[in-house]
C-alpha cells in the first residue's frame, strides 16, 4: 500500500501544477538535531501558489487514501483524520526554514483520483511541531535507552501496517487489555458452533436460524471488543474458523456545541441550507 502511494505522488503533483502550484528544489533532504539524535526526512514537495501561499515556498506532503478515508480527511480536515501527516509537515517546515509556517495536506483518493489541498495555518502547525517534539523526546529517552517506547495506536490500527517495527512492537500485536473481559473459551467455542449450525441451513432472513445467526455474531462481536482480541483463529469440531472485528469511523455533527463555540456570521459559513427538489407522478383514480 504503501508503494502505491509513493507510484500515485507523481500524479498528484502534476495535477497540482495544473491547478497553478509551482514546485522549487527536488529531492530535498532535511536534517534537525535534537539532543542526542538527528531528525531526517525528506518532504514530497516544497511549493509555492500564487494565492494560497502568497508566492512563497511552504512545505506540502502528499497523501494517497482510499476514497472512504480521504472523504473523512476532506470532511473533518487532516488535523483529526491524520495528525501524525501534520506533525511530519511541521517538523520539514521548521528544519527548511527555520520557523514553521503554513503547512499544506494535498489528499488524494486513489478510487477515483480526486484531490484536495488542506491549509494548517502557521498558529497550528506550531502546535503540531510542539507535539511531535514532546513524542520525538519521549522516543529518543527509550531509544538511548535500548528500549522499545509504548506504541501510539491500539492493535489493529492500519497505521501499524506500515510500520518497519512492527514486528518488534509486542504490545502494538497483544494489546494490554488482550485477554480481560469477554468470555470463556468454551463459551466462545459454542457460540462459533451455533452461528455456523444456523449458516449452514442457509435461511431466510427472516427465519429463525437467521435469528440465531445474527444473535451469535453479536455476542461474538461484542466479547471481542471487550477482549481487545481484533483477530483470532479456531478449531470447532473439526472445521477452522477466522473471527475478525474490523471498525468504520463514522462522522456526525454536534450542532449544540457548535452553535455555542462559533458565532453566527461563522456558522452561516459552515452550515448552509441546502434545497433539494423531488419530482413525483401519481396516477389519479376517477
Amino acid at each position: 500500500m504503501m508503494r502505491m502511494g509513493t507510484a500515485l505522488e507523481p500524479m498528484v503533483k502534476e495535477l497540482m501544477r495544473e491547478d497553478g502550484w509551482e514546485f522549487g528544489s527536488e529531492d530535498v533532504v532535511v536534517e534537525m538535531p535534537h539532543g542526542r539524535i538527528i531528525l531526517t526526512g525528506h518532504p514530497d514537495g516544497v511549493m509555492s501558489h500564487p494565492v494560497l501561499t502568497d508566492g512563497k515556498e511552504a512545505i506540502v506532503e502528499v497523501k494517497t487514501r482510499t476514497a472512504g478515508a480521504a472523504k473523512y480527511a476532506w470532511d473533518f480536515g487532516v488535523e483529526r483524520s491524520h495528525p501524525e501527516a501534520v506533525r511530519q509537515a511541521a517538523l520539514y517546515s521548521k528544519a527548511l526554514f527555520g520557523e514553521v509556517g503554513d503547512v499544506f495536506i494535498a489528499t488524494l483518493s486513489r478510487d477515483d483520483g480526486e484531490y484536495r489541498v488542506e491549509r494548517i495555518p502557521a498558529e497550528r502547525a506550531q502546535q503540531a511541531y510542539d507535539a511531535a517534539m514532546e513524542r520525538i523526546g519521549e522516543i529518543g529517552r527509550m531509544v538511548l535507552r535500548d528500549r522499545l517506547p509504548e506504541p501510539e495506536y491500539r492493535q489493529g490500527d492500519a497505521r501499524c501496517q506500515s510500520c518497519p517495527y512492527r514486528m518488534l512492537c509486542g504490545n502494538a500485536e497483544v494489546p494490554p487489555q488482550a485477554g480481560e473481559g469477554g468470555l470463556a473459551s468454551a463459551d466462545v467455542q459454542s457460540l462459533v458452533r451455533e452461528w455456523a449450525q444456523a449458516n449452514a441451513s442457509a435461511p431466510k432472513s427472516s427465519s429463525p436460524a437467521a435469528k440465531a445467526k445474527s444473535a451469535a455474531a453479536s455476542a461474538l462481536k461484542a466479547h471481542m471488543m471487550a477482549s481487545g482480541d481484533y483477530e483470532t483463529e479456531l478449531l470447532v469440531d473439526g472445521a477452522a474458523y477466522r473471527l475478525r472485528l474490523s471498525e468504520a469511523v463514522g462522522k456526525t455533527i454536534d450542532f449544540e456545541a457548535l452553535n455555542e463555540l462559533v458565532s453566527p456570521e461563522v456558522r452561516e459559513q459552515i452550515v448552509r441550507e441546502k434545497v433539494s427538489a423531488t419530482f413525483r407522478i401519481t396516477p389519479l383514480k376517477r
